[in-house]
């Protein structure tokens, strides 16, 4: 610690534990390592380690903890108070002893705070309950002999503050008395940062308890929640502003009266006072390429920062004590993120997996409190727009309508149009509304509305109960790469050829789930009503985002977004495959050794000729020629490629090809990618195949066959 100062730290001499107290120095603190030096320490005393308040602690840059307040402020004034009472005999022992029945003096040994819970009082009003261990010492006579008895016992000592500015009341005592587990918290439990616990099973009762308080009647019918509307019941103001050039904060709850910084309609700053208890929407943020105003998200950020008014406002205050600059909370849209993997690490906290469990926890213990109040406010926000009760009854009275309009009308049609209708009447998103179902319960409403590598895959259908919450029949390209490199079981079943990727699926390559237009694959009418039939599944979970203080506002400082696939190892249909094995082990035993009586004979059992291969291959009449006269010519490995995708062989029979002209793939990136797409893409067009190496920066296997003329 640079520029060493001689500051002491004694207590008043009028303090009772003022003599107890270590004459600790600057010196002292500079011995203890980084990690250590945070509001209070722990040093070396006389009678051992003990808590004593850090001389150098001042506002910190990160979020602070409000326990950690308290430990730093009041640990000696708790337990001083604690050792008078029982001293004085105003507190009762709790414990009888057998040699001293009734003592004549108690003195207190040692006190120790052993932990704090902390529950909501009010909406600025804490409770905090201070669990202290103590060691006694009872003392009486015997006749003329003086005799002792050592006990141990734990204390509740209950404080409330305010902790609103210019608050009248801050740590006042409420009462003491000997610890029983079984008293009744006296409020809402919060955490160590004053946010309140809320399970993922009771995010629905949360909206409905807001709801019941300023919005009753969306509880009573199916109607929609105007923000603006909840936020002037909730005697909040709305303002909207333009807060950043690039519309990377959405809104802002004020909770103190504050001047800001904004921008004008010419991207000027200048200033405005903001009042109290104002909610900030960046309208810039929530406007679309066309310019036009998106009202569903306007809406969306109203309610979103009514959630952190009702629910948040006791962590917003418990800042302040570290940060007293702090004026509002600040929700920026990476923010928005955090509630996916919040939901991933629940999800996997769940797994019967115990590695995935322990993962699971630990990743949802390394969340900051900014993380838990987002993803809070994010899950409850579509909760009150779309209450449970109402919801579901919207749901089946649109469901009912078209079963009764349309009986005949495929599923994931059906549940297409109720949740295009659910959308418009709550004014929502369609995925919003898809989204809400399947937390519902509607888990046939994860077949529609699916968006993967740039574009809307076609709706399909699945037996109910088929998935869970957080499964799909649809994976991104990018993802099933990711996927294919490091899961040895999803490789291994893609290996085998079984399965072909088409519009966003890995669907068994048979011709009751499979047909071919204009040489594309494409998912027949069947497959996309049974797609667990047919389609393999995976589980999609997210990463980590970290936020810190920034600029005077509780806000997002980086993040690392994505999401991760999984998957999930069942075989999805009871299709007789054991022919197409018997198939292909015939063909790979009738082939000769050399690689070039291969190809012949490839293509005599596929009927295709030189010039056909050509075409198909994009690889040059010539080299084909030579290829499949001479035994020894060796050709690039891409050509060697392109044929077997010309050729369609299955991955078996491409190996076989391969391994006789010496390739093999390597683990580069470039290879891990051709031997994906060629177990899975085989019977694609070459074209398909060479856009898939191009989009990843890689050359294509062949040139097209337009190209060969010149």
């Amino acid at each position: 610690m640079e520029n060493k100062r001689k500051y002491c730290a004694p207590l008043p001499e009028s303090h009772p534990d003022a003599w107890d107290f270590p004459f600790l120095c600057a010196d002292d603190y500079d011995r203890l390592p980084l990690s250590e030096m945070g509001p209070f320490v722990s040093v070396n005393a006389p009678n051992g380690k003990s808590l004593r308040p850090n001389p150098y602690f001042n506002n910190i840059e990160v979020i602070g903890s409000y326990k950690e307040y308290l430990m730093s402020h009041f640990y000696l004034e708790y337990t001083s108070y604690l050792r008078r009472m029982i001293e004085q005999g105003s507190v009762a022992v709790g414990k009888s002893s057998f040699q001293i029945p009734q003592p004549e003096r108690i003195c207190v040994n040692t006190a120790e705070v052993e932990r704090i819970d902390l529950f909501r009082k009010s909406a600025n009003e804490v409770y905090a309950d201070i669990i202290i261990s103590v060691e006694l010492t009872l003392y009486d006579h015997l006749g003329n002999q003086a005799i002792s008895d050592v006990l141990s016992q734990w204390y509740r000592l209950r404080t409330f503050s305010d902790l609103s500015p210019d608050n009248s009341s801050f740590n006042s005592l409420e009462f003491i008395a000997v610890y029983d587990r079984s008293t009744y918290p006296p409020g809402r439990a919060l955490d160590d940062y004053l946010v309140p616990y809320t399970a993922a099973s009771l995010l629905d009762s949360e909206g409905t308890g807001i709801l019941a308080l300023y919005y009753p009647e969306a509880l009573e019918s199916p109607c929609r929640i105007d923000g603006e509307e909840l936020a002037k019941r909730m005697n909040l103001h709305v303002k909207y502003c333009r807060l950043s050039k690039d519309c990377s904060i959405r809104g802002q709850m004020y909770f103190e009266d504050r001047t800001i910084e904004v921008l004008d309609r010419l991207g000027r700053v200048c200033h405005k006072k903001i009042p109290a208890n104002t909610i900030i929407v960046d309208i810039s943020s929530c406007i679309d390429d066309d310019m036009n105003l998106k009202k569903e998200q306007v809406n969306d950020t109203l309610i979103h920062e009514c959630v952190h008014a009702e629910r948040h406002r006791l962590f917003y205050l418990g800042q302040r004590l570290y940060n007293d600059e702090i004026r509002c909370l600040s929700c920026s849209l990476p923010g928005m993120q955090a509630g996916e993997q919040i939901d991933a690490g629940y999800a996997l906290s769940r797994s019967l997996d115990i590695d995935e469990a322990v993962i699971g926890d630990t990743a949802l213990s390394m969340k900051t409190p900014i993380d838990w109040i987002e993803w809070q406010a994010n899950r409850v926000t579509p909760r009150i727009r779309m209450p449970a009760s109402t919801a579901n009854l919207k749901i089946e009275e649109l469901s009912a309508k078209y079963l009764s309009r349309y009986p005949h009308m495929a599923a994931e049609k059906r549940i297409s149009c109720v949740i295009s209708d659910l959308a418009a009447f709550f004014r929502v998103s369609k995925q919003s509304a898809k989204f809400r179902m399947i937390e519902l319960g509607y888990s046939e409403a994860q077949g529609v509305l699916n968006f993967v590598n740039g574009s809307y895959v076609e709706d399909h259908g699945f037996a109910p109960g088929a998935l869970d919450k957080k499964q799909s029949f649809t994976i991104g390209f990018a993802e099933a790469l990711e996927l294919f490199e490091r899961n040895q079981s999803f490789r291994d079943r893609i290996g085998s050829g079984r399965y072909q990727y088409i519009d966003g699926h890995y669907c068994l390559a048979h011709s009751k789930y499979v047909y071919r237009r204009n040489g594309h694959l494409h998912l027949t009418s069947y497959a996309k009503s049974h797609m667990d039939e047919c389609c393999l599944v995976f589980t999609i979970k997210g990463n980590r985002i970290e936020y810190t203080y920034k600029e005077g506002t509780l806000q997002k400082e980086s993040a690392v977004a994505g999401t991760r696939a999984e998957y999930d190892d069942v075989q999805p249909t009871v299709h007789n495959l054991q022919s197409e094995a018997v198939r292909l082990s015939e063909i790979l035993y009738s082939l000769p050794a050399a690689p070039n009586e291969t190809l012949k004979r490839h293509m005599e059992r596929c009927g295709i000729t030189v010039d056909g291969l050509v075409a198909k291959s994009g690889v040059s009449l010539s080299t084909i020629q030579r290829f499949r006269n001479s035994p020894t010519f060796k050709t690039a490995r891409n050509n060697v490629l392109a044929i077997c995708i010309g050729l369609q062989l299955e991955p078996v029979l491409q190996k076989d090809l391969l391994r006789k002209c010496g390739i093999m793939f390597s683990n580069s990136p470039e290879d891990i990618l051709c031997e994906m797409m060629m177990c899975t893409m085989y019977r694609q067009p070459l074209s398909l195949f060479n856009q898939r190496l191009q989009e990843y920066g890689f050359p294509p296997l062949s040139k097209c066959f337009d190209e060969l003329d010149e």
